[in-house]
């Protein structure tokens, strides 16, 4: 897998985590 496809996914997963936090 490219290096910035895992990046992004990474990135999109941390956004869902914050937004489940954040409310």
């Amino acid at each position: 897998m490219s290096t910035i496809l895992i990046a992004i996914i990474a990135l999109a997963v941390l956004a869902a985590i914050f937004g489940a936090i954040l409310g």
